[in-house]
This record gives structure tokens, C-alpha cells and sequence, in this order.
């Protein structure tokens, strides 16, 4: 309940701002006669205010005994209480009820909710402690206290309370979430769809998958247990009956990486979730050309419904516009070729709120290529790719995407590995998507790309080929019109990726196979010095292996995970290195490029 609601009147105050370091408990003695919450709110304000001379209420929140949350001292938790706290800078949170009992489960629950929240926005860690300053000299102290170990005269928290801050420290702990991954695209009906998870911390941890089925009135809550410093994976289409709208949020107390794939019979894609929704999102990459048919996946996590403004940039100059609604907590999808036939574009979203946004993908004879994918929430100078082949089948397509409403000029450098490079110059009129043919320029060669530009830009990279597929009904099932296809056909495929933007000393990698799969792990060393890399795998077993390789500056490598860890159902990978380097992995199922589709994904760094 805001302050405005429960206060007879609107004091005008400007306070002192601080960092809070701490959280301190109080207790309102209520007995057990009071009934009335809000004049026991108004009668404590007029108290500390009119009779104490203080400038306004103590406490930050206030908590009643049916788990109300009120707003107390106005400027919320960053607003200084020069008093109360021993000298510490401290948010301070009032629990209303008799002192010589058991705060209620209900105003437990509350407590705990914010006290997670406040940990999380101020990084606050329910179990640590800080150091301050008082009466001269250096003292250490919890986080999370009750107001007589600031202050040893206050006669709060009651022996209950104090009794239970122990336990309250660690079920805030348990419920704080130090890992949340959005996942706009969703499809059981066509694809069959897996998340895998890498725990990076050394405690065991549970992952909870929420999914918001479109038309549904409730969610599903899954919940996946991850062990400590290992890896799990969740089959969908095993616990969830076919829907074509699947949204996912995931989230876990324990930092996690949470990955998804899509699979066909002819091509997989994989991706790594949205740890942040944006108002703006960038796809250097789309067309409604010849076979290609390009959807945008928005999803809204909000309470209310959100604008979106898609503006579709051509190779031309040329722009067109659309303006869509996603509901709330809904995911909307976007048949771009409804307003935009027979082109090629990128792309840029601009959302009245944050949205989660994907682009999918698919081409060829019947569909038999998908590339997905989130967009990138914002430009950047400088775009680095460690994956990149020009040899054949491979087609290597590098997008890039100037939005600005002026000219800018594009350095691209293609890094060999022998350290070799070669440089070429691009400019890129205002609001225009350029395609650049790698195969042109380098051809025979596997490559890396440095992208430098003069004004910030999106940058993707694509790889598109052709394999023969028997046109079977087990191979076909997510297709149409089989019967009119000959026994053997041309499926295009292909693999896409953003850019880093920028290198990074660790990546991770939470899911990978070798089981008729080939797998590689691709890097690319920009620096100028020699680095040095650990590749740490995570095998089914449980065993860690590594790996260790040396890369000349500015040079790719190959790593062919497949030949190092053959039929491995399930691996994950740390990359470590000793100057910051970029790292993608690729899978091509079948036994190789040409058999069965692929995917590229790019690592996620370390901060």
C-alpha cells in the first residue's frame, strides 16, 4: 500500500540519499487489541514526526500481521535514517504485531519476498555480512539484523523474532533469484524442444521453468534440479502435450545458463535465453525471398499490454513500418511477409515496455532449414566471430545493419588460422542492411570476422547449405504435401549467430553431443599477444577433462570436439584463456556439414 493511500496528508520532504549496506528488523508493538492498522500508521508518523522532531517516519516498510506490505518513509530505500541503525546505512523494515509472539506466516512470507527483492537490488546477500564504522573503530555486521543488535538499548525485535532471523536469512537466501532467462520462442507441436542448464555455483540448485501457453489461464511450473557445478536437461514434449505458443521464464536462487533447442528431422537450432528484456531489439538478418519466410516472436512479460513500432530496413535505403500490440505475459508472432513480400531487410523493435524478441527462420523445399534466435538489445562499434567457413557446402553470408539516421563506414577484417589476415571497406548508407558474400572474398577457407565501424551497428553471420534428405515419413513428419515430393531432395539448411562485442577471458557452453553429431568448438584470438586455452568439458560420467591449446594473436582455431569425446549423449564446455578471446560451438548432426542441418551459438562470457 503506497504512503499516499494510508497517510491523512502528503508531507514534503528531500532526503539525504545513501547506498544501504544493511537490512534492520523492527517491531511495532500492537499488543492484542489493535485492529486498526492504518491509524496506528498515521499515530506513528505523527509521533516520530511532531513529538520526536524527526523528518519524517523511520522505517522504509512497514509489515502487518495479514502479510500487508505499506510504503513507509517517503524516497524509498535509498533514503538516508540518520538514526536507529548504530551508525550503518540501512533500509529498515517495521513488522506490526505483539512483540512476545511469532510474527504470522503471512507477514513472514511478505518479509521474505522483500527481503529477497531489496538483496537483489542492492546488493545486499541475505547471508553476508559488511563492515562499518562506529563510535571510532571498525565493526563487522550481518546484513540482515534485528534493531537491538544495531542499537543494544532498543527494546526490539522480541525474543520470537530475534530467535528467527537465522531461518529468515536463509529462506530469503532460497528465494532470492540470481539467474533469470527469457525464452520468446516456444513450439511442441512442430519441433521437438529441450532447455539444458549449466549451474555455475558449487551448491546444488533447482531451476524453475515457467511456461505461458497462449489462451491459457494459468501457468506450468517445472522444476529441474541442477547439481552443483553440473549440467541437466528437460525434454518438453515429454511432460507437455503439442501447443505452438510456449513463452518460457527461468529461474533459479544459484547463477545459471539456460540454453534452448529447436530440432527438425532436417535441422536444429539452439540458442541461449534473454537475461534482460529490452524496449529495443536489432536483426541485422530477414527475408521473405524465394524460399525464406522470416517471423518475429515478441514476448511480453509485462503485466499489461505493450506497443511495438517494427521498422523493416532494406538493402536499398528503404524502410517500412508496422505497429503490433502484445498482450500481456503473451507471446505474439509476426509473419513478416504479410507486409513485406518477396524482400530482403533487418530489422529494428522499438516496445513502449521491455519485450523479449526472437526471430525465426525457416527455408528451403518444405521448410527444411530453421535458424532462431533473440536479437541484439543494443549496437556496438565493434562485432567479433570466431565461426566461419567458406569451404564447401558452405554459403557464409555477414549481415550488417546500420540503423542511424547517418552514413557509416565498416572496416571488416577476416582472420585465417595461421594468423594471416585481410581487410575490406564498407559503407553503409543511413537505415540500410548490407549483405556481405564471404565466399567471394575468401573462399576455400575456414574464417573469423572483425567488424569496426565509425558509428555503432547490428551484425549477424550466416552459413547456409545444401544436404539430400530421403524424403521419408519419419524424416518428413513436420512437413506437408509429402506425396508430391520425389524420393530424394535438396534441403537447404543453415546456422546463424550474433556477434560479441566484445572478447572475454571465460565463456560457457551448457549443452553440446557427439552422439552422430559432429561438434566444434570454434575460437578466435583478436588480441596482439599469443593466448593461451583450457577447454574444460563436462562430461555425462561426471569427469572434467581438458584440453589445452596455444593460439597465435589474431588467429581462429578448430576444435573438433568429436574426435576428443566421441558419443557423448550430453557435454558442456568452459572456455578459459589466458588474453580475451571469442568462442562459438557448432553441431552438424549425421555425421557432418551436408547430412543433417546445424546449428552456431555463441558462448556466454563470464563476467
Amino acid at each position: 500500500m503506497p504512503r499516499a493511500v494510508w497517510s491523512a496528508r502528503r508531507e514534503a520532504t528531500r532526503p539525504t540519499r545513501t547506498n544501504p549496506r544493511g537490512i534492520i528488523l523492527h517491531q511495532i508493538d500492537t499488543g492484542d487489541t489493535m485492529t486498526e492498522t492504518l491509524a496506528l500508521l498515521r499515530a506513528e508518523t505523527a509521533y516520530q514526526t511532531e513529538v520526536l522532531g524527526w523528518e519524517d517516519l523511520a522505517y522504509h516498510y512497514l509489515i502487518d500481521k495479514n502479510g500487508m506490505l505499506y510504503e513507509g518513509r517517503l524516497g524509498g530505500p535509498t533514503a538516508l535514517v540518520p538514526r536507529l541503525a548504530g551508525g550503518d546505512a540501512a533500509i529498515h523494515i517495521a513488522l506490526i504485531g505483539p512483540r512476545d509472539e511469532l510474527p504470522s506466516e503471512a507477514t513472514q512470507q511478505t518479509l521474505v519476498q522483500l527481503l529477497a527483492w531489496l538483496g537483489q537490488a542492492f546488493d545486499i546477500a541475505p547471508n553476508g555480512e559488511h563492515a562499518i564504522f562506529a563510535t571510532g573503530s571498525r565493526q563487522i555486521r550481518q546484513n540482515i539484523i534485528g534493531h537491538s543488535a544495531a542499537a543494544p538499548e532498543a527494546p526490539d525485535p522480541g525474543e520470537e523474532l530475534q530467535a528467527l532471523i537465522p531461518e529468515l536469512r536463509d529462506r530469503t537466501d532460497n528465494a532470492t533469484t540470481r539467474s533469470r532467462w527469457y525464452f520468446a520462442q516456444g513450439d511442441i507441436a512442430n519441433y521437438a524442444q529441450q532447455f539444458a542448464f549449466l549451474n555455475l555455483s558449487d551448491e546444488d540448485t533447482t531451476a524453475t521453468v515457467t511456461l505461458l501457453p497462449a489462451g491459457a489461464n494459468e501457468t506450468f511450473d517445472l522444476d529441474v534440479a541442477i547439481p552443483a557445478g553440473g549440467r541437466a536437461q528437460l525434454d518438453l514434449n515429454d511432460v507437455l502435450s503439442a501447443t505452438t505458443s510456449l513463452p518460457a521464464i527461468i529461474e533459479s536462487n544459484q547463477p545459471i545458463i539456460a540454453e534452448r533447442i529447436l530440432s527438425l528431422p532436417t535441422d536444429l537450432d539452439t540458442v541461449i535465453g534473454v537475461s534482460e528484456p529490452s524496449r529495443i531489439w536489432y536483426f541485422a538478418e530477414g527475408s521473405t525471398a524465394e524460399s525464406f519466410r522470416t517471423e518475429l516472436v515478441l514476448f511480453n512479460p509485462q503485466a499489461t499490454s505493450t506497443e511495438a513500432v517494427l521498422t523493416y530496413m532494406l538493402e536499398d535505403g528503404s524502410r517500412a513500418e508496422q505497429r503490433v500490440l502484445v498482450p500481456a505475459q503473451q507471446q505474439l508472432v509476426v509473419a513478416v511477409a504479410d507486409v513485406l513480400p518477396e524482400r530482403r531487410f533487418g530489422m529494428a523493435i522499438v516496445a513502449s515496455q521491455p519485450i523479449v524478441a526472437e526471430r525465426t527462420m525457416r527455408f528451403g523445399v518444405q521448410g527444411t532449414g530453421i535458424h532462431s534466435g533473440s536479437g541484439m538489445s543494443s549496437l556496438s562499434r565493434t562485432w567479433f566471430f570466431a565461426e566461419g567457413s567458406t569451404q564447401n557446402p558452405f554459403q557464409m553470408d555477414l549481415l550488417l545493419l546500420n540503423p542511424n539516421a547517418q552514413a557509416t563506414v565498416a572496416l571488416v577484417t577476416f582472420m585465417t588460422p595461421d594468423g594471416t589476415s585481410l581487410t575490406r571497406r564498407y559503407a553503409l548508407p543511413p537505415t540500410t542492411r548490407l549483405r556481405v558474400d564471404v565466399n567471394e572474398i575468401v573462399p576455400e577457407l575456414g574464417v573469423a570476422i572483425i567488424v569496426q565501424s565509425d558509428r555503432p551497428l547490428a551484425a549477424e553471420r550466416a552459413l547456409y547449405f545444401t544436404s539430400t534428405i530421403p524424403t521419408t515419413a519419419e524424416n518428413m513428419e513436420t512437413l506437408t504435401d509429402t506425396d508430391a515430393l520425389p524420393q530424394v531432395i535438396p534441403a537447404l539448411v543453415g546456422t546463424i549467430s550474433t556477434g560479441a562485442d566484445e572478447a572475454a577471458y571465460t565463456w560457457y557452453f551448457p549443452d553440446g553431443t557427439t552422439v552422430d553429431t559432429n561438434q566444434y568448438l570454434l575460437l578466435s584470438n583478436p588480441s596482439r599477444g599469443q593466448a593461451r586455452v583450457t577447454v574444460e568439458f563436462l562430461l555425462s560420467d561426471g569427469s572434467r577433462p581438458t584440453e589445452t591449446l596455444l593460439m597465435p594473436a589474431n588467429s581462429r582455431f578448430t576444435l573438433p570436439v568429436h574426435e576428443l569425446h566421441a558419443d557423448e549423449p550430453a557435454l558442456a564446455m568452459i572456455v578459459r584463456s589466458t588474453q580475451p578471446i571469442v568462442a562459438e560451438r557448432s553441431l552438424f548432426p549425421d555425421a557432418g556439414p551436408g547430412a543433417g542441418g546445424g546449428s552456431t551459438m555463441l558462448g556466454v562470457p563470464s563476467e
